[in-house]
């Protein structure tokens, strides 16, 4: 048996342990001492607690991470600088070598808040009068096409183009456009809704028309194809159209929405492009007016573009614009 005290598997015994440990005191210091110290510490060579190689390595690191921020943001700045459009300065990549590409989106106003599925829905209710805020949405957005004051614009038509894109732009008429105009109220009160279509603007892009009636394509509705041949025989000057449709997207859609009329036509005139960052340039309008849909029924409403260099996907929704209209 081991004694009292002993070693047992070469570990010292509780009191061998205790007997090696001295506690320090440590130095009692004034205000001024302890100010001192935190400032250079003589025993450890500590300049406000930290030793010189500390120090060295923090300003080292400090260094690279505002070198590396600054690097950053002087890159941001010379990519923001050379691409942005100023005046009538064309942006640096333009049509394939930009983000936004050449297929151009379909937009519609007035927008709502109301959406289902992703669509916008417009509920027209003329007892309570709740299209007050679809009118004044289209009194602001339509605000510049009556403001005519101080802007270069000019009439044009497919036999007289602009002389010179990069000073004036067409003006885009919409004053006779009844009864989609603020004086009737956009047909709002007399539930014959008005929504205006426009074309997403792209620097530099130029419409390729489907302006011969042997090039149509298969899925063109047929309305739009008799239309483009009866233009062939009587105007055919005004074929070098973006042309659009619109249509309820399912059978029950189509048979509720009623009849459709196109103002002042069914497509977007060639003569409006290409759109090269002209001041006051105006993107051409359509105003669709639905003459009497079936009330108390959402229908949902797909309007499409038709043109050789645009590219349609109904699951992507490009080349189109989607949205729904409800009457009470």
């Amino acid at each position: 048996m081991a004694k009292k005290g002993a070693k047992q598997n070469g570990t010292p015994a509780p009191q061998e342990m205790a007997a090696g440990m001295h506690f320090v005191r440590p130095d009692e210091l004034t205000a001024c001492e302890t100010i001192g110290k935190f400032i250079y510490d003589t025993k450890t060579g500590a300049f406000f607690t930290r030793t010189p190689s500390s120090w060295a390595k923090i300003l080292l690191f400090y260094c690279i991470f505002y070198a590396c921020l600054a690097g950053m943001s002087v890159s941001l700045m010379y990519f923001f600088l050379h691409n942005y459009i100023e005046g009538s300065v064309s942006p640096r990549w333009t049509l394939d070598e930009s983000r936004i590409g050449t297929n151009p989106g379909l937009g519609n106003r007035p927008l709502s808040h109301n959406t289902e599925n992703h669509f916008t829905l417009l509920i027209i209710n003329t007892k309570f009068r709740t299209q007050i805020r679809y009118i004044k949405q289209l009194d602001e957005f339509l605000k510049p096409y009556n403001d005519l004051l101080g802007q270069q614009r000019e009439i044009c038509d497919f036999e007289r183009m602009p002389k010179d894109r990069t000073l004036t732009s067409c003006s885009v008429d919409i004053s006779q456009w009844d009864p989609c105009t603020a004086q009737h109220s956009y047909g709002y009160n007399q539930s014959a809704p008005c929504v205006f279509l426009k074309l997403n603007r792209i620097f530099d892009w130029v419409p390729e028309y489907y302006n011969s009636t042997d090039e149509l394509p298969e899925d063109m509705p047929k309305s739009l194809k008799e239309h483009i041949t009866q233009l062939s025989v009587t105007e055919p000057e005004k074929l070098n159209m973006v042309w659009v449709t619109c249509d309820g997207e399912l059978p029950d859609d189509k048979e509720h929405i009623g009849k459709l009329k196109y103002l002042p036509d069914q497509g977007f005139p060639g003569y409006y492009y290409p759109y090269v960052n002209t001041e006051g340039y105006l993107s051409p309008l359509i105003a669709l007016h639905f003459v009497r849909p079936t009330p108390g029924v959402i229908i949902k409403v797909e309007c499409r573009l038709w043109a050789k260099n645009t590219v349609y996907d109904k699951r992507e929704g490009t080349a189109s614009v989607k949205f729904q209209i409800f009457v009470e």
